[in-house]
């Protein structure tokens, strides 16, 4: 996702399941079982519909597309000193 996220305006969310001390991050083995809870499977449906939302948003408003590989370039101006 870094080197993606280099070349393209990106997106690295994160979900939340419940206390990340107890259940870790996406990548822990005390995560994947959280995600067949009902709390996981709420948390999960939410993350997935506002990531549709997201890319219904992009679509329909090009000019968000635009505005999105603008700050990204300036972004990547400042962190890449050119």
């Amino acid at each position: 996702m870094g080197n993606v996220s280099y070349v393209v305006p990106s997106v690295h969310a994160y979900v939340s399941i419940g206390d990340p001390k107890k259940i870790g991050n996406t990548h822990s083995p005390e995560f994947a079982p959280q995600t067949a809870t009902p709390e996981g499977h709420s948390a999960l449906l939410n993350a997935a519909k506002a990531m549709a939302m997201t890319t219904v948003d992009l679509l329909s408003d090009l000019s968000l597309v635009d505005k999105s590989r603008s700050i990204h370039a300036e972004q990547m101006r400042k962190e890449l000193g050119n």
